[in-house]
Formats: C-alpha cells, structure tokens, sequence
C-alpha cells in the first residue's frame, strides 16, 4: 500500500495481528476498507500504549482501524463498525 505524507509517497506494509484477522473476518470488514481506513483517513487519533485510530465514515457508519505503525509498517490490532454519534461524528 502506498501512503502519502506530507506530500511524500511511500509504500508502507500492512501487517495484521492474529486478533485483528479473526476480528476482521468475524465482522465481515473487507481488508481493502481496512487498507482506505488507513491509507486515507477522515482523521487519526492518539489512542493508549503508542496505538492510533484511523476513523472513516463508511456507508453511515464509523469504520475504526486500532493500529501501530513505524516508518514502513502498520500492524492492525482490531478493526470494528461503531454508530457515528458514538465518537461525535455527523452523518
């Protein structure tokens, strides 16, 4: 996956952790959303232990990816669906 960063390109690998596989598939999130989320998100949040949260508005709901990242890798921890008005977000 290519990501853009200050007007930069790079490719960066997506990695995902064994939950984040079974979550996924459980969920019924295809990994392209999951690969959007991350690529270009509506916004990024600072969550605990070092992780972020790429947030996207997907078909009116809120599409989360917990992940890590560095230079060149992401590892997805989790990826789930939550209702919008849940994190204050407008449809």
């Amino acid at each position: 996956m290519f990501k853009t960063v200050l007007g930069i390109t790079i490719h960066v690998r997506i990695k995902y952790t064994g939950h984040a596989k079974e979550k996924i598939a459980e969920r019924e999130i295809p990994a392209k959303l999951v690969e959007q989320a991350i690529a270009k998100p509506d916004i990024i949040i600072n969550a605990k232990f070092g992780r972020k949260i790429a947030q996207k508005l997907v078909k009116g709901k809120i599409l989360r990816i917990v992940y890590t990242a560095d230079k060149k890798n992401y590892t997805v921890i989790t990826a789930y669906c939550a209702k919008p008005e849940r994190y204050g977000v407008k449809k």
